[in-house]
C-alpha cells in the first residue's frame, strides 16, 4: 500500500474511527461510574474522558518509519480513547472496567508503567497504562458501521502522569530538536519526584479510608449500643454532631475499648441518660455515650477540646452525673 493510498483509506476511515472511540470513552465511562457512589463518581475522572482520531498527516508520517506491510491493521493508535484519574490506585478501577467489556471487544495490554521503569529505569518515556482493544463484530453506533477488528489504543493515566506526558511526551520525546542531556536529568528528576508524590498520596488516601472507615464503625457501634438499652434517639448513626465529637477526639478513642465504653455506660450513666426528657439535646444522641467515657477518662482534654458550644450545658451535667469537677 502506497502512502497516498493509505492517507486516503485513512479519510475515509476517519467517521468510523470517531465512532469507535466515542463508543469506547462511553460504555468505560458508564462502567466506572456504575462502579463508584455518585458522590465519587462525580470527580474521579480528572478530566472529560476523549476519544481522537489520529491525524492523517501522522499517520502517514508514521508508516514511512516504521513501514508496517499492513498498517490497516498494525497502526493500533489509528483511535486512541484517554482516560485521567487521580491516584495509580484508581487507575485499576478503570483497568478492570475495561476487561470487563469481554463480549463487546478484546483487550490485549500495551504498556505498563512499573514493568517497563523495572526493566529501563533510565528510559525516557511518558507513563501510562495502555491497552490495545479491538471490535469483536461489526456494530452500528452513532449511526456509522464500525467493522469487527478495528482497533483503539485507550491510555489509563493518573493526573500527574498526564503532566509528564505533555512535558516529556509531546515537547520532547515527539519533537524535533535535539534535547541535551541537562534537560532528560531534569525531567528524569521531575519523574522521581512524581512517583514519590503519588506515593504519598496514596498513603493519605489509605490513611483517610482507614479513618472513614473507624468512623463509621463507632457511629453504628453507638446507635446499636444506646438503642439496645431502650434509649429512644432523636438522631440516627448519620448525626453531623456525632461525626464532629468523633473525629475531635479520634486521637484518644485509639484508646478506647467499646466493651469497656459498654460496661461503664450500662453500669454508671444509663439512668442519667434514660431520665432526660426526650428533646433535640447532647442526651438524645447515641454518641453521649461516648461523651461520658471521654470526660470520666480524659475530664481536662474533654472540656478543653469540646468542639460544640450548643452542647457546653450538656457536658457540664455529663461531668455532674459522674462527679467529675472540671475547675
Amino acid at each position: 500500500m502506497t502512502d497516498s493510498n493509505f492517507g486516503d483509506w485513512l479519510v475515509s476511515k476517519k467517521p468510523e474511527l470517531e465512532a469507535f472511540g466515542r463508543f469506547v470513552t462511553r460504555e468505560i465511562s458508564s462502567r466506572v461510574f456504575a462502579e463508584l457512589s455518585d458522590s465519587r463518581s462525580k470527580t474521579f475522572f480528572k478530566i472529560e474522558p476523549t476519544s481522537r482520531a489520529k491525524d492523517v498527516a501522522s499517520a502517514v508520517k508514521k508508516q514511512k518509519i516504521k513501514n508496517y506491510s499492513d498498517p490497516k491493521y498494525q497502526m493500533t493508535d489509528l483511535v486512541g480513547a484517554r482516560f485521567v484519574v487521580l491516584l495509580r490506585s484508581d487507575i485499576k478501577i478503570v483497568e478492570n472496567c475495561l476487561i470487563n467489556c469481554s463480549s463487546l471487544w478484546t483487550a490485549r495490554r500495551d504498556r505498563e508503567p512499573k514493568s517497563e521503569a523495572d526493566t529501563n529505569p533510565d528510559a525516557f518515556r511518558y507513563q501510562s497504562v495502555h491497552y490495545i482493544i479491538r471490535n469483536i463484530e461489526d456494530r452500528i453506533e452513532d449511526g456509522v458501521t464500525i467493522h469487527a477488528e478495528t482497533a483503539c489504543e485507550v491510555q489509563i493515566r493518573t493526573l500527574l502522569q498526564h503532566a509528564y506526558a505533555e512535558l516529556g511526551h509531546d515537547r520532547i520525546y515527539k519533537g524535533d530538536a535535539v534535547v541535551p542531556p541537562s534537560v532528560h536529568r531534569i525531567v528524569a528528576r521531575s519523574m522521581a519526584l512524581m512517583e514519590t508524590t503519588d506515593h504519598l498520596f496514596c498513603e493519605a488516601v489509605e490513611e483517610l479510608e482507614r479513618i472513614n472507615k473507624d468512623l463509621s464503625s463507632w457511629c453504628n457501634w453507638l446507635d446499636k449500643s444506646y438503642r439496645s438499652v431502650g434509649a429512644s434517639a432523636l438522631e440516627s448513626q448519620d448525626d453531623e454532631d456525632a461525626t464532629t465529637i468523633i473525629e475531635t477526639f479520634f486521637d484518644l478513642l485509639k484508646f478506647a475499648d467499646t466493651n469497656a465504653v459498654s460496661n461503664f455506660f450500662h453500669n454508671s450513666a444509663i439512668e442519667c441518660v434514660k431520665s432526660r426528657p426526650r428533646v433535640d439535646d447532647l442526651f438524645s444522641r447515641p454518641v453521649v455515650i461516648l461523651v461520658y467515657w471521654l470526660v470520666l477518662n480524659h475530664p481536662t482534654e474533654t472540656k478543653a477540646r469540646w468542639p460544640l458550644p450548643k452542647f457546653r450545658d450538656d457536658l457540664e451535667m455529663v461531668a455532674a452525673d459522674l462527679g467529675v469537677s472540671f475547675n
